[in-house]
């Protein structure tokens, strides 16, 4: 069961250079901003498995921050509700960022620099897949000068299941290493084709996990891409 984090009104940690929040419930909006407001030496942040119903809006603005991890799967309770809060994360410094979470809080990224390694994990809830996929395309919007990302195969899927025009879709002109994190399956061909196609700069893409030798037929053989590594391939 989560716990209420309660903080004094006066809350300061001027040196304070790391932060794990784990089963944590925010209070509300005013609590947990002067929380992030107050460490201005932060480096390392990471937000578990916590829970945001309390909040409407909340700003992670720290230009000291190198790391940044939320992990927004929900460990209890429900996982049909998407009327989270607004996270909004300005990190002029952030060299890497991870976010696990069917976005049931609306992230929206600022600043963001080409130095970001970004590991990006949305499972699919297909009964609210439209306002999932708007949010997706949102948060890739914000990640658009980075130049390495590991990506889930459903975070790719993500970005394709609503009706939304393919100029509302980022162009990554800095990222050259894809790495996928989940076996590529059939159906996730099609949406990662059309990823790719936003990618005019890729040199590696890399199957952590393995793919289905679909792919390997259906890929054109004029194409500039370079597959790094294949731990297994389906027949």
């Amino acid at each position: 069961m989560n716990c209420v984090l309660e903080l004094p009104t006066s809350t300061c940690f001027p040196f304070l250079k790391t932060l794990h929040l784990c089963l944590v419930t925010f209070r509300d909006d005013s609590s947990t901003q002067r929380l992030l407001s107050s460490c201005p030496m932060l480096r390392e942040l990471a937000i578990l498995d916590c829970e945001w119903m309390n909040l409407k809006q909340v700003a992670i603005s720290i230009s000291s921050l190198k790391s940044l991890i939320i992990d927004d799967l929900p460990f209890f309770g429900s996982t049909d509700d998407l009327n989270g809060c607004k996270i909004k994360i300005d990190a002029a410094s952030l060299t890497f960022l991870k976010y696990s979470g069917y976005l049931s809080n609306e992230i929206c990224l600022y600043n963001l620099s080409s130095s970001v390694n970004a590991s990006i994990h949305i499972p699919i809830l297909y009964e609210k897949r439209n306002q999932i996929a708007f949010r997706a395309v949102k948060l890739f919007r914000g990640l658009h000068k980075i130049s390495a990302a590991r990506i889930s195969n459903r975070a790719i899927e993500s970005l394709f299941i609503a009706d939304i025009e393919k100029d509302q879709l980022p162009i990554f002109y800095n990222l050259t290493h894809l790495e996928l994190s989940m076996e590529l399956e059939n159906h996730s061909i099609g949406p990662l084709k059309e990823l790719l196609q936003c990618l005019p700069k890729l040199q590696s893409l890399h199957f952590s996990e393995g793919m289905n030798e679909c792919f390997i037929r259906s890929s054109t053989a004029d194409s500039e891409v370079k597959v790094s590594r294949y731990l297994s391939i389906k027949g």
